[in-house]
């Protein structure tokens, strides 16, 4: 994972430990696929949800300098619609984390909150 990303989980591995939250604490063990997945599908989607409303775009370039994406939707549409969006994964997040510290048994729970903080004792 990028030198980035991991003290960025740990920050947040130790603020839900400290509001007693473990459930929500992630693992910081990302494998190189994952990232790179992440990266290339989060470019690709991210220029083709902007060419739906920039006009200054050229999404195929260089194989078309036009644009035939622009104006699909209305860009009042696709801002709710990435907002539901936004909203129907963070949901499906918590209640996947939900449920997974719930299945969590009670010895391991302290555990699973000193995630990515073993070596900083």
């Amino acid at each position: 994972m990028p030198s980035l990303g991991r003290p960025i989980l740990r920050r947040w591995n130790r603020e839900v430990a400290w509001a007693r939250l473990s459930w929500l604490a992630v693992s910081e063990d990302f494998t190189r696929v994952s990232v790179l997945t992440g990266a290339i599908l989060g470019t690709v989607s991210h220029v083709w949800l902007d060419s739906l409303m920039h006009a200054d775009l050229t999404p195929l370039a260089p194989w078309s300098d036009g644009n035939s994406w622009l104006g699909v939707v209305s860009g009042e549409a696709l801002m709710v619609g990435c907002l539901l969006a936004g909203l129907l994964g963070l949901i499906t997040w918590l209640v996947l984390a939900w449920h997974r510290g719930r299945r969590t048994p009670a010895s391991s729970r302290g555990a699973r909150s000193q995630i990515g903080t073993a070596g900083q004792r």
